[in-house]
């Protein structure tokens, strides 16, 4: 018996005043990076975001999981408003 998993996991901003009171805005194109933005590995979900923010840029550290090796790697994206990211490769620059 085979077992079918399908990881639609991708990241989404939402707006609010706490982390209790907080919801989807019309404004941000949620979700805001998905695994098909990752193309320097194969990338079966992106998940466990989290942000830095230095002068007017953002940068957002996630986990990509790498379909190939089987296991989570971190990735990198940038935006300058928060809402629009570009996915950064590291693969090829580390190596």
């Amino acid at each position: 018996m085979s077992v079918s998993t399908v990881n639609d996991w991708s990241i989404g901003i939402y707006k609010g005043t706490s982390p209790l009171d907080f919801f989807d805005s019309p404004d941000v194109p949620n979700p805001v990076l998905t695994a098909g933005a990752v193309t320097d590995v194969k990338a079966e979900f992106v998940a466990d975001p989290f942000w830095i923010k230095e002068d007017s840029s953002w940068y957002m550290f996630f986990e990509v999981m790498n379909g190939v090796v089987g296991h989570g790697e971190i990735g990198l994206a940038t935006s300058t408003d928060g809402y629009r990211w570009k996915y950064l490769p590291v693969r090829g620059q580390m190596e």
